[in-house]
C-alpha cells in the first residue's frame, strides 16, 4: 500500500471525466425547471449542504467512473477517433500496447525518452476520455430537454459545445498518440535498439 500514488495522471486522466459523467448523471436526475439559472442556483444549493465526507464520496465517484469510461473511451478512440482521422494516422494505426518489445526497451535505456511516452500516453487517455465525457454530457441535455419539452437556445448551444468539445478532445487524443508513436520509433531508431 505504501507504492499506491494518486497524482496529476489520475485527476485529469480518470477524475476530471468521471465527474463529467456524475454531473450528467445528477443532471438526468434533476426534476427543475430547465433554466441554467435554475440549475446552478440548484446546484449551489446543493454544495453548501455538502460535507467533507460528501466531497470524498464525489471525489472517489468520479475516480471510479473514470476507470470505467477509461476502458469505453479507449474503444471509442479506437472506433471513431482513428477512423476519421485515418489519413493523419497512416503508419500509426497500431496499439502501443501491440509494440510491447519496443516500449520496454526504452523505458530500460532511455528513461528521459519514456517519461514523455508516458506523458503522451496520458494526456491521450485523457484526451479520449473527456471526448466521450461531453457526448455523455451532450445526451443528457438532449435528452432532458426532450424529457420536458424545454428547446431553448441556451440548451441547443450547451449540445453544440459539448459536441465541439468531445470533436477537439478526440482530435487530440489522436495528436497524442502521433507524438507517442513518432517518441517511441525515433528512440529506438535513435538508440538502435531494435
Amino acid at each position: 500500500m505504501d507504492k499506491f500514488k494518486f497524482g496529476l495522471f489520475d485527476i485529469f486522466v480518470y477524475t476530471l471525466p468521471g465527474f463529467i459523467v456524475l454531473v450528467s448523471l445528477y443532471f438526468l436526475c434533476l426534476d427543475i425547471d430547465l433554466t441554467i439559472v435554475g440549475i446552478i442556483q440548484k446546484s449551489m444549493n446543493t454544495l453548501d449542504k455538502l460535507s467533507f465526507n460528501s466531497f470524498l464520496l464525489v471525489f472517489v465517484c468520479s475516480y471510479i467512473l473514470g476507470l470505467v469510461l477509461d476502458y469505453f473511451g479507449y474503444n471509442y478512440f479506437n472506433l471513431v477517433g482513428k477512423r476519421i482521422w485515418k489519413k493523419a494516422l497512416k503508419g500509426k494505426e497500431k496499439s502501443l500496447s501491440k509494440m510491447e518489445n519496443k516500449y520496454v526497451l526504452v523505458r530500460h535505456f532511455s528513461k528521459e525518452n519514456f517519461i514523455y511516452l508516458e506523458l503522451w500516453n496520458a494526456s491521450r487517455g485523457m484526451s479520449f476520455n473527456l471526448s466521450l465525457a461531453f457526448i455523455i454530457l451532450g445526451l443528457s441535455i438532449l435528452i432532458k430537454i426532450i424529457e420536458f419539452s424545454y428547446f431553448n437556445s441556451d440548451w441547443i448551444i450547451a449540445i453544440i459545445g459539448c459536441i465541439i468539445f468531445s470533436f477537439v478532445m478526440l482530435r487530440r487524443a489522436v495528436t497524442y498518440h502521433k507524438w507517442s508513436h513518432n517518441t517511441l520509433e525515433k528512440t529506438v531508431d535513435k538508440l538502435k535498439l531494435k
